[in-house]
């Protein structure tokens, strides 16, 4: 399959990257702006060519030095046949290897070093290959649903910080102006991928993570068990999103605090949570402990 010129704008990956992945059959596959026929029309004519053959090719360099230093016209005749005959000759070898030249810029192989494809598929794999990148994928994004859900409300500048360690219950930070924007999907990639390879012991297991087998039947494993690595982590960061909530209720409406729990507190400690929370903004949650 040739996939080229404007077909690009309307199936280009980065579109909607969260549900768009491309990939290429490893032999057959091309993509790009333009053929190689037509970059060769362009980019590399025939004059560049004969350039090419004057480097590269002594007997074609010699007549053309010595058309340069031929007195006579019988003998410039003469040298500027051969010329023409060389020219002949090698012509066609140049432009094909040109063509050559100009197509592996399309091939599968190269876009994926420039990144504009997620893989490269063999057709005979293709098959298995796709049913189970397509549960892995079905997986993800259920796990990603309920990341999403569970870090609402977080500003995400701090949740930066707490998804960035290797404990998300390790969380306490400030998160007075709360923005309530949901995780990116680099986040939650990151996210969980941390999770997979903690789960299966650190980094000497990160390959797996490009494996789609194992990758699917871990997700099965975790999100059939409570108490998984993936269900402890959302656990703690609905009760991360929901102390930030909190803070943010008490610093917007702090003489509601007030009465919220003045039924809960003895009545010596009223005035005191009266002065923490009215007249002392909490910026943080370690305020508050």
């Amino acid at each position: 399959a040739e996939y080229m010129g404007g077909a690009w704008v309307v199936l280009d990956p980065t579109i909607n990257p969260r549900y768009m992945e491309m990939y290429a059959d490893s032999e057959t596959a091309r993509g790009g702006i333009l053929e190689a026929q037509g970059i060769v029309e362009i980019r590399y004519r025939k004059k560049d060519i004969l350039r090419t053959m004057r480097r590269l090719d002594d007997r074609y360099r010699a007549d053309c030095h010595r058309l340069k230093t031929a007195m006579s016209s019988a003998d410039k005749e003469r040298i500027e046949s051969s010329i023409k005959l060389r020219e002949e000759q090698l012509y066609g070898n140049y432009h094909n290897a040109a063509l050559h030249f100009a197509d592996l810029h399309d091939t599968p192989q190269r876009m994926l070093a420039k990144g504009v494809i997620d893989g490269v598929v063999k057709w005979s794999e293709a098959r298995k290959f796709f049913y189970w990148r397509l549960r892995r994928l079905l997986f993800r994004d259920r796990v990603w649903n309920m990341l999403s859900d569970s870090s609402s409300g977080i500003d995400p500048k701090l949740l930066d910080n707490s998804l960035g360690k290797s404990n998300v219950s390790a969380t306490s930070t400030a998160v007075g102006g709360i923005s309530g924007s949901a995780m990116t999907c680099s986040q939650m990639m990151s996210t969980v991928r941390r999770w997979f390879v903690e789960s299966q012991g650190g980094a000497v297991n990160a390959h797996l993570w490009e494996d789609n087998v194992a990758v699917t039947h871990w997700y099965e494993e975790q999100l059939a068990d409570a108490n998984s690595v993936i269900h402890r982590s959302l656990t703690e960061l609905r009760r991360e999103r929901v102390r930030a909530d909190m803070v943010r209720f008490i610093n917007l409406y702090p003489d509601l605090a007030v009465e919220a729990l003045a039924d809960r507190l003895p009545s010596n400690l009223e005035a005191q949570l009266r002065t923490l929370l009215i007249d002392n903004k909490i910026e943080s949650t370690d305020t508050t402990r």
